[in-house]
């Protein structure tokens, strides 16, 4: 054989085994029989969390009660899910394969050559009993793994997944929400904007929302599905861009008086308060806000910010009736006057007449009242006002009343009244009328 060729597959084979060797210690190892990389490691335990990415800031975030709220390099309300997301992602992460502190320090040239000097990102884990650094290092050849180090214990080939859960910067950690609601106990709603001041208090008895405040429409009716559709929305704000201003003009951003103020309260105390603005010059669908205790400007979508400013005639219950219990009798007076009485088995009859009564009819008849809608308000009528609508001498009345019916009997004449409804003239929008509601018109 010629020696030449000897050789050269001699020169191969070595470089094959060189090959074989450095994929065995540093390549894509099955990771069975290898520990966690944090071992022991309870995500549920930490107190504080740092990362530094390449670059940027630090970021840190601190958890009390519960609750993470970012401490540098701002102070703000932190992302809940994205920080337990990535201790949750620490505490079950498993190697690829291991490189150990001894293989370390024999390497001439081991933290550049894995990418921890500078390192693309430092975490600090924190807990009453342990402090952890992690270094996360390059990525390997294929770009799916990456280098990450415990400092102290060893270096890891790990998943490159990891990454996505790590900040770049602090926004990406900041809460987006302007104001969460579902841990927020309030019974009272105060709207302050250029309309005027709407406040609404909640009874605890029946969760019904009620118009407070002075003036003729202290104690109306609040429109309780509505509010809730707002608060609904007002708990799906979210920001759009942190403003880290740190000597904001807050007149220049509308903020000063603010154009819309809203707070949430319980008993005496605010629990939460927003304010509202300007747009910016840039986007007329967005608006200035700030919320109490936080301080940061931001912006939010303006369109779902509308709906608060509005007078606070758009806050009341617009139905003409809600009918919260069953009705048992129906005087109808007027025209051909007629009085309807439930039986115990769930038919009607007419009082003093003897014919039946189509049960349909009626449910159908409660129905429609109770969806009628008022158009318009007025609670200041006077005797005028009556005489002109036709409420003076109503066209028609309809009284409901409810209570237990005595076999073959009636019940009583007004001590069981549920609503007594009076209607008048008819114009343009619908008919004058008078109810449990002080109604200008309804439909």
């Amino acid at each position: 054989m010629n020696p030449k060729n000897t050789w050269i597959w001699i020169i191969v084979a070595a470089g094959l085994f060189a090959f074989i060797l450095l994929l065995n210690q540093f390549g894509d190892k099955p990771a069975g029989g290898l520990l966690p990389v944090l071992p022991g490691f309870k995500a549920a335990e930490v107190t504080s969390i740092q990362v530094h990415p390449a670059a940027q800031s630090v970021i840190r975030a601190e958890r009390t009660n519960g609750a993470w709220q970012l401490t540098r390099p701002v102070s703000y309300p932190a992302q809940v899910i994205s920080i337990e997301s990535l201790l949750a992602a620490l505490e079950q992460l498993m190697p690829a394969s291991q490189i150990s502190a001894t293989e370390l320090r024999n390497r001439s040239n081991a933290d550049a050559e894995f990418g921890f000097e500078p390192p693309r990102a430092s975490l600090v884990l924190q807990t009453p009993e342990t402090r952890k650094q992690i270094l996360i290092g390059s990525p390997t050849a294929p770009g799916d793994q990456v280098y990450l180090q415990v400092v102290g214990v060893g270096a890891y080939v790990v998943t490159a997944e990891l990454l996505k859960l790590i900040p770049r910067t602090v926004d990406d950690w900041r809460d987006t929400a302007l104001v969460d609601l579902r841990n927020l106990a309030f019974d009272r709603i105060t709207i302050s904007n250029a309309a005027a001041i709407t406040e609404l208090q909640r009874d605890a008895t029946n969760n019904a929302w009620t118009l407070m405040g002075v003036g003729a429409m202290r104690g109306a009716r609040a429109d309780g599905p509505g509010l809730t559709n707002l608060l609904q929305r007002l708990q799906g704000l979210r920001v759009a861009q942190f403003l880290d201003d740190p000597k904001p003009d807050l007149e220049t951003y509308g903020l000063q008086p603010a154009e819309l103020d809203l707070a949430l309260g319980q008993g005496t105390n605010v629990v939460a308060r927003l304010q509202l603005g300007k747009s910016p010059a840039t986007n007329a669908n967005l608006v200035y806000a700030c919320r109490q205790g936080v301080g940061t400007i931001v912006t939010v979508a303006k369109d779902l910010a509308l709906p608060w400013r509005d007078a606070p005639n758009k806050f009341r219950d617009r139905r003409l009736l809600t009918l919260n219990r069953p009705i048992d009798q129906i005087e109808v007076r007027g025209g051909e006057p007629f009085t309807l009485l439930r039986e115990t088995n769930h038919t009607w009859r007419a009082v003093s007449q003897d014919f039946p009564i189509d049960t349909g009819l009626v449910n159908d008849f409660l129905t429609g009242l109770g969806a009628l809608q008022i158009v318009r308000f007025n609670d200041a009528v006077t005797e005028l006002d009556l005489q002109a609508d036709g409420l003076t001498t109503p066209a028609r009345q309809i009284i409901l009343r409810s209570g237990l019916i005595p076999p073959g009997g009636t019940l009583g004449p007004t001590n069981l009244v549920v609503a007594e409804l009076s209607f008048g003239a008819t114009n343009e929008d619908g008919i004058f009328a008078v109810g449990p509601t002080r109604i200008r018109c309804t439909s």
